[in-house]
């Protein structure tokens, strides 16, 4: 380990010690992430085939996480996402038990323009699913991190998602895609359940929000692997409910898919769940079909 004393919040999951060095280690490589992240863009900003934007600082980050995980974890597989193909120097996804996701900055449009609002993410798959996670805002220096069966916490402080009945005050988080399925669905949300939409550019902050009880739900479509990993284990583990948009399970991730697949997303507490997957579905003969959220 790195030094870190044990968190105080463990609960039952010191029977599981393979967890515990996990989460302990990522949340480790996150706080060494923040140390890589200049206050302000170092170098050119450049634009993806998908259309984000890419840093220097991404692109740093990514490869010091990565190459911490091979030296301490060899036997490890690693996806990130300035990085998406399989590492040489790594562990086979195929092969391997344990598959650590890592989205080095999410929200790097908006630290780009200098918004100050964007996160690193970190997540490890067992057999592909989700059983340690974090997420470090850059700004406010906080850190979400979970432990399946361990709950989820901020710092050493237990999250739960708000659990109330849906009212016209309810907060809930929209991503910046414009593509029909979101436009659709946030159209949907706002006029017809009067909802309030928040956007704050990062997927995996938005899912950490929930997991803490400052947002209501969650929605994104065309996000990845490693926007969600970390952060719908947290919401799992906060008592809420993490889902693609049929209300299928959104795990074990097939890791033979190539990781820039879409896997759309949407998270609430369990009682408005099923509500908002309901209200995502046309009304015939007064709503326009969406494409295939699927």
């Amino acid at each position: 380990m790195s030094g870190r004393r044990p968190s105080r919040a463990w609960g039952s999951i010191m029977s599981d010690p393979d967890r515990v060095v996990l989460v302990e280690f990522a949340r480790t490589l996150a706080v060494e992430a923040a140390g890589l992240l200049p206050p302000r863009v170092v170098g050119d900003v450049r634009v993806k085939m998908d259309e984000s934007v890419v840093t220097d600082a991404d692109v740093a980050i990514e490869r010091h996480v990565a190459e911490r995980i091979r030296v301490r974890f060899p036997d490890h597989a690693v996806v990130g996402e300035e990085s998406s193909v399989a590492r040489q120097s790594h562990a086979k996804r195929r092969d391997a038990r344990w598959c650590w996701v890592i989205d080095p900055l999410d929200g790097t449009r908006n630290y780009a323009v200098g918004l100050p609002c964007c996160a690193t993410s970190i997540g490890v798959l067992e057999h592909g699913t989700p059983v340690a996670g974090v997420i470090y805002e850059h700004h406010t220096r906080a850190t979400y991190w979970a432990v399946r069966g361990g709950g989820a916490f901020c710092e050493d402080v237990p999250m739960h998602v708000r659990d109330e009945p849906l009212h016209g005050e309810s907060l809930v988080a929209f991503p910046s895609s414009k593509d029909a399925v979101s436009t659709f669905v946030a159209t949907r949300w706002i006029t017809r359940a009067g909802l309030v939409p928040r956007n704050l550019g990062s997927t995996a902050y938005h899912l950490a929000l929930l997991a803490a009880g400052a947002l209501d739900a969650v929605f994104a479509h065309r996000c990845k692997i490693w926007d969600i990993a970390a952060g719908a284990l947290m919401v799992e583990e906060a008592g809420g409910v993490a889902s693609t948009l049929t209300g299928s399970s959104l795990f074990p991730w097939n890791n033979q898919e190539h990781p820039t697949l879409n896997t759309p997303i949407l998270a609430a507490c369990a009682a408005w769940h099923h509500a908002l997957l309901n209200d995502m579905t046309p009304a015939p003969g007064r709503d326009a079909d969406p494409p295939d959220g699927k």
